[in-house]
C-alpha cells in the first residue's frame, strides 16, 4: 500500500495524495490510542506529509487542481493539533535517545 510514502512521489491526483494522508495519520494516531504505547513508526520511516487544513466536502474524487488549506477551524483542526503535539514529543523522545546513548 506504502502509505508511508507521501502522495507527491507518485502521479496521483490531489484527492488520493491528500486521502493517502489522512489514512495513514489516522493509522499512526490508532496504533498509539489502541495499543496504550508510543506510536511504533518512527518519523525518519516515513516521509507522508500532514493531512491539509480544510474540510472533507472541500475535495473530491475528481479533484485535479490542489486546494488551498483553510486558516480558520476545520474538522481536521483536531487531528493537525495532536499530530503536530506528537512530532515534538517524539523530538524530544530522540534527543533523549541519543543523550542517553552517549551517556552509556
Amino acid at each position: 500500500m506504502g502509505y508511508h510514502r507521501d502522495g507527491e512521489h507518485f502521479n496521483l491526483t490531489p484527492f488520493e495524495t491528500e486521502m493517502r494522508r489522512r489514512i495513514w495519520w489516522q493509522i499512526l494516531l490508532q496504533d498509539a490510542s489502541f495499543t496504550g504505547m508510543d506510536q511504533m513508526a518512527f518519523p525518519r520511516t516515513f516521509d507522508t506529509k500532514q493531512p491539509q487544513n480544510f474540510n472533507d466536502v472541500d475535495i473530491f474524487p475528481g479533484s485535479t487542481r490542489p486546494i488551498k488549506p483553510r486558516d480558520r477551524p476545520t474538522e481536521m483542526g483536531l487531528i493537525l493539533i495532536i499530530t503536530s503535539c506528537d512530532g515534538i514529543r517524539d523530538g524530544f523522545k530522540a534527543s533523549w535517545c541519543r543523550r542517553s546513548d552517549l551517556d552509556e
